[in-house]
Order: structure tokens, then sequence, then C-alpha cells
């Protein structure tokens, strides 16, 4: 899942420092070339993938493929392997912040009021095959920003205090089958918002910019949540302070994109203790990110990666630096990659996925050229 529009805010420090050196034999990284897709004529906030189908959720009005221009609002899907975008269409009143799917139903989240003609207010099951609003879930009070679908349960994460009229602060946790009713999970998060979910077997990760979780200040902005209790998981606590828009995780690390207060940064922390391994500060927020056969992905509004420790109030690196513009691949150790595609647009990249059967990595943001190439708030790399 992925945040919404975020302004340049500032600055990260301490980085645990390395040098560009090259890529080993083993590792491959998507080619800079982006692949034919689907092109979108406003901001691509969310991209999900189930077998072949690919769903985008944005502020979108139209989509655009080989064969045409189409009418699609706030959510639309295509076919990985043919580039076309399908007939599915549940045609959202508002904009779609997060997407996921599980089994026949589409899970949507944003800031809307309607489904296909059908009120739903910031959250929405729609069908996988009609995209036909479905029942279940509840109207929330504020967007909704995050969504994880699970075999167990359906979590949600964003602005709301209540769901229907339960009060749930920032989290909340469905039953993922039946009549999607809420179920006991309902962490607080104050002080806040919540933009990211990440469900492991260990635990969900949960990210933003609440200041607290469950009363206790020190697991703010990043928390390990116990998927059944919601309470803390006891001895994860990373040294993050700022913002967290996006997290990725594997079974041994958390990977962490983070904003500051000048620029911001990506991290890698171990999974069960939060202890920080290394920390890549840009001279932009860090909006999204994931992992994909050997590399850390990295998308934001930045245009250089620093090689020195962290950035000035500014945002500019302290010292020497290497452009990147919106998006950086990093190796799992810490070191930047040489993969620098340029990517236009002030506020750059705010959602990926990673497709690991194929070797592919989608972004969306704002942008319209990927290098010389026009992609319209989307493009896929291969």
């Amino acid at each position: 899942m992925r945040p919404s529009l975020r302004l340049a805010s500032a600055a990260i420090a301490a980085a645990l420092i390395g040098s560009l050196t090259a890529v080993p034999a083993t590792a491959r990284v998507v080619d800079p070339a982006p692949l034919q897709a689907p092109t979108f004529n406003k901001m691509v906030h969310s991209i999900v993938h189930s077998g072949s189908t690919v769903y985008v959720g944005g502020n979108f009005g139209t989509v655009t493929d080989a064969n045409g221009t189409y009418a699609r609002h706030g959510v639309a899907a295509y076919n990985a392997d043919t580039g076309l975008v399908l007939p599915w269409n549940p045609d959202v009143h508002g904009l779609v912040y997060a997407v996921a799917v599980r089994n026949q139903s589409v899970f949507l989240g944003g800031a809307f009021d309607a489904v296909g003609g059908q009120p739903r207010s910031n959250l929405a099951r729609v069908s996988a095959t009609t995209g036909q609003a479905l029942k279940g879930l509840r109207k929330a009070n504020g967007a909704v920003r995050a969504i994880a679908a699970t075999k167990k349960q359906v979590l949600v994460g964003g602005d709301f205090t209540k769901l229907g009229s339960a009060r749930r602060v920032h989290l909340a946790g469905f039953t993922s089958s039946g009549k999607y009713r809420l179920n006991g999970w309902h962490p607080r998060a104050t002080g806040g918002t919540v933009y990211t979910i990440q469900p492991t077997k260990g635990g969900a990760y949960v990210g933003g910019t609440y200041k607290k979780l469950n009363g206790k200040k020190a697991f703010g902005r990043i928390s390990r949540i116990n998927p059944v209790t919601g309470k803390l998981v006891k001895g994860f606590n990373p040294p993050v302070t700022v913002p967290v828009y996006d997290i990725a995780a594997t079974p041994r690390r958390v990977y962490v994109a983070m904003g500051g207060p000048g620029g911001g940064s990506s991290g890698s922390f171990v999974t069960k203790t939060g202890k920080r391994k290394w920390l890549r500060s840009v001279n932009g927020d860090a909006q999204t990110i994931s992992v994909l056969s050997g590399s850390v992905y990295v998308g934001g509004h930045f245009t250089r990666a620093c090689l020195s420790s962290g950035t000035l109030s500014s945002g500019e690196c302290t010292g020497s630096s290497v452009m990147r513009g919106k998006i950086m691949a990093i190796t799992l150790k810490g070191t930047i990659r040489s993969f620098a595609p340029q990517i236009d647009s002030q506020f750059g990249l705010v959602a990926m996925d990673v497709f690991p059967s194929r070797g592919w990595l989608a972004v969306g943001g704002t942008f319209n050229f990927v290098d010389n190439d026009a992609r319209g708030k989307f493009a896929v790399f291969g």
C-alpha cells in the first residue's frame, strides 16, 4: 500500500555511509528503460497485482493503452500479459489511496463517497470479476490510506477515528470472509495518521506520522503489532523519529521509506529488534519502498542520493552525492546501485509493486516522463 501526495519536508541525520560499487554478478537489477504499460491522466497512489491482473488506484479519470483511452475513475485494472486495460470498472467517486486483493474481493481505501453509484464512505469492497460494489466493511469518517488483506483478516489504517459507530483510532481489522465485520484488532495510533501496513507471520508492521501507539510514545512512527491482540510486539523498537511512509518486510529485515524535516531516507532494520543496519539519506522524502531480486528500490521526490552523513535543514546533502531522479536502487547491505533512470515531476513516486515471477517493478506517482520516454503517472521496469 502506498501514501498520498506529500510536499518536500526535510532532513534526517545520521546515515551509515557507503560508496558506489559495482553490482555483484549474482544480483539482478531491473532495466532502466520501461516496458509498455497503460498511462493515466492524473496521479497514481497504489499498485497491486493478482496473477496477471494489475490493479491501480489514484485520482485519475482516464486510462490509455495501445488501443485507446477509457474512462476509469479512481481505480482501474489491466492485463500484465497484453498491457491492455480490462473492462473492470468500479467507478469510484473520489480518489483511491490503497488497493488490496484477496480471493474474489478487491478492497479500496481512500477519500470517496460512492462506488458504482452505491454510497461508500472511504472504504469499500468490490468484486474482482465484475467491479460491482459488495456488502461488508463499514463507512470511515476519515480517509483510508492503507489496506492489507490476509487469510484471517483485512487490516486498514488512515485518518479515521470511527468506522460506522465504532471507535477505531487510525487502525482497525475486519474478518476476511462472510460479512466482513469489525473484529477485535484495534490498536490505537494517536497524534498522526497511518500510511502503511505490512502484515507478516510475526506481526503487522505499521508506519505513519502518529506519535503514540497504544499510548506509548516510544513506539510512534513505526510499530510491530500482534496480528490477533493488537498489542505491541515486545523487543521491536527502531530508532525512527520521522514520518514513515512505506514498509517492505522480509524474514530478516524491515526496509523503511521515511521523510524528515529537510530530506528523507530509506533504512534497513532487524526484523525482531528494530536495530538499524544502514540508512541512506536523500534530498527529499522517500515515499515508497520494495524489495526485488536482491535490490531495495526506493521512490520519492528526491533528486540526489547522499554519499555522506545525512542532509542539511534545506534538504541538501551535507557532503558528496549522486543524481537519482525520484528513484534509486540499493543493495541489501546498503550500497547505492548504478540504476538511475530520471523521472520528472516535483512530487515523483508514491507507489510501487513488485512482480517476482516476472522480475518486474511497477511504479506510480505524478510523473510524465522516464528519461525521455512519455509515461503518464505509471511505469513498469523489467
